[in-house]
């Protein structure tokens, strides 16, 4: 009982040191109230956020809590839940997030299970279970559902990726650039920026009799997204499919383009199924096309070329032939 007290004793003294010595670096947390080195307060209805930066602040060299605030880090950060900060430099583990507090950069790695949130701006690496937002990335930002950014000089990874004026490289299944000249890369299955041009398609052939598709066209690379019915292959009851498609085009004159490209399509057979055609089917598709314009926003084209349709699952295909299609091109 007498070593119980003592140690009790120590310990408060310890946290009693700590408080009263805002520049010791250590910062054991609990909260923002509850630590041994409290954030300093702000009059924030007083002071512009532009001259904040220029406020001294204490230095935390080592952060381990539950949740906390610090004026800057300088070294290892680990929290329960987040990390509240004007300036870090170095690594801060999060299970929350990390969260920018007034102003100030990031730079080193910051890793948060939910998000990580930085006005400023961000020098390293950012990784997030769901959201990256940064006004400024120059380093690698990698996000498991959106990555946010208005200037991004690096590479942005996510499901769904946005930047402003960005110079690098965007890897995501949608990819959203913004600037107004070309200066990135972009690899996902659906590519938009400036130059982007957004084109419904309607055609049909010996494969489906009809198919709507919406082609996302940049200066050089295309995506496709659509969906049809009435597959000839799959007997002639109601079935339908959906489509991607990814290729490449190239203008042979004024008004004569030539395009080819690689697909993905998912079957449904409907009421088609029976105890040789299984419910769902996909295909694998090659197409070359020919496309003529005839007005401003109308054109069309005419595509050849083979699929193989398989069944999941097994290693088995179901049929095979060659795609004769043709439609038109609105925008």
């Amino acid at each position: 009982m007498r070593k119980a007290l003592i140690l009790l004793l120590l310990l408060s003294a310890a946290v009693g040191l700590f408080s009263q010595n805002r520049c010791f670096g250590v910062n054991l947390s609990l909260g923002s109230k509850v630590c041994t080195q409290p954030m300093r307060s702000l009059d924030l209805e007083n002071i512009r956020r532009d001259s904040i930066k220029f406020i001294k602040g204490q230095t935390t060299y080592l952060n381990i809590g539950v949740n906390s605030k610090a004026d800057k880090l300088y070294g290892l950060a680990f929290n329960l839940l987040t990390l509240r900060a004007d300036c870090i430099k170095g690594v801060s583990i999060a299970g929350f997030g990390n969260i920018n507090h007034y102003s100030g950069e990031y730079n080193g790695i910051c890793l948060g299970g939910i998000m990580n949130m930085s006005p400023d701006g961000t020098k390293g690496l950012q990784v997030a279970g769901l959201i990256n937002s940064s006004d400024n990335i120059f380093g690698i930002q990698v996000s498991g559902l959106m990555g946010i950014t208005d200037v991004l000089r690096g590479v942005q990874i996510a499901p769904l990726n946005f930047c402003g004026d960005c110079k690098g490289v965007q890897i995501g299944l949608v990819n959203c650039w913004l600037g107004k000249e070309v200066n990135i890369f972009q690899l996902g299955l659906i590519n938009l920026n400036r130059s982007t041009k957004i084109q419904p398609m309607i055609f049909g052939g010996n494969s489906s009799l009809m198919n709507v598709s919406v082609r996302f066209r940049g200066k050089l690379f295309y995506n496709m997204v659509g969906v049809g019915a009435y597959s000839f292959h799959l007997n002639n009851k109601f079935s339908w499919n959906l489509s991607y498609r990814s290729g490449l085009w190239l203008p042979i004159t004024k008004f004569l383009d030539i395009s080819g490209d690689i697909g993905y399509q998912h079957l449904m057979a409907g009421k088609n199924r029976n105890e040789s055609l299984p419910g769902s089917l996909y295909a694998l598709q090659t197409r070359l096309n020919l496309e003529c314009k005839i007005r401003s926003k109308l054109s069309l084209f005419l595509s050849g070329g083979y699929e193989v349709i398989r069944h999941y699952g097994r290693n088995k295909t179901h049929s095979h032939q060659p795609i004769i299609e043709g439609g038109i091109i609105l925008f």
